[in-house]
């Protein structure tokens, strides 16, 4: 007897996909006491340079009191400070 192919697992209006997907390029998050740490100042200049600098990468929310910076974008800050120093 044949076997019938597995319909998709639905909840609602939402099909679950089986399908196995290549791990992305995920990037670390650092909360503000880490990202003043890894930059070498306090988190009171941290903010002051994520509300002054257009240049300074931009925060994520990552909830209403809740938000990070992206490691790779506080490396490539520093890389276009050193630069234009």
């Amino acid at each position: 007897m044949k076997q019938p192919y597995p319909l998709p697992i639905t909840a609602g209006s939402y099909a679950f996909d089986k399908t196995i997907h290549p791990p992305q390029q995920l990037t670390k998050l650092l909360r503000p006491k880490d990202a003043a740490a890894y930059l070498g100042i306090s988190r009171t200049q941290l903010w002051r340079l994520s509300e002054t600098d257009p240049a300074f990468p931009p925060k994520v929310i990552l909830g209403p009191r809740c938000i990070g910076w992206r490691l790779d974008s506080l490396r490539q800050y520093i890389a276009t400070k050193e630069h234009s120093a």
